[in-house]
């Protein structure tokens, strides 16, 4: 099966979690291209079976720059698509936003889910050393995995939600 995985990454969190996913997806038998998603970036010209939208939550959405490549992706024409974004603290319905535009651009969203890796926003706070880093890390390495698992198993993933979810899901 032929993966698209398209990915952004502000620090590195999300490139490390799009480097897991197509390493398990490979080590599965399906083959993975994957895309840098840049202010050029084009979608790849072949039509996948599968793709997959991975990116850093920013204030609780997609990043702007991914909100404008989904508008470039051709039309799903119901292609199966999963949504993954990393985060320092919470996703917030990040993903139910993007899995809204890949629906409707005519993807079938099968998939989304969070990682949780370390608080990387330090205006606001210092960043996690030592062993808090290594924890949260870990935490957010098990949440690729968590993704991985139904991804490959064809089961959803439990979302989290805060009170603020529901106002942000309605505002769209």
């Amino acid at each position: 099966m032929l993966y698209h995985l398209y990915y952004f990454s502000g620090t590195g969190n999300t490139e490390r979690g799009a480097r897991r996913i197509a390493e398990a997806l490979e080590k599965d038998g399906h083959e993975v291209r994957m895309l840098y998603i840049s202010r050029t970036a084009r979608p790849l010209p072949e039509r996948p079976d599968r793709l997959i939208l991975a990116y850093p939550t920013y204030a609780w959405r997609p990043p702007a720059l991914v909100a404008r490549f989904v508008a470039r992706l051709p039309r799903g024409g119901g292609i199966p698509a999963a949504v993954f974004t990393a985060d320092g603290g919470g996703s917030y319905g990040s993903a139910d936003v993007a899995g809204r535009m890949l629906r409707r651009k005519g993807y079938r969203v099968v998939l989304k889910g969070a990682a949780h890796y370390p608080v990387n926003w330090v205006e606001m706070m210092p960043p996690p050393v030592d062993k808090e880093r290594s924890r949260s890390v870990a935490a957010g390495d098990a949440g690729v995995d968590a993704f991985m698992r139904a991804l490959l198993d064809g089961t959803t993933l439990e979302q989290e939600r805060s009170g603020i979810d529901g106002l942000l899901n309605f505002v769209g």
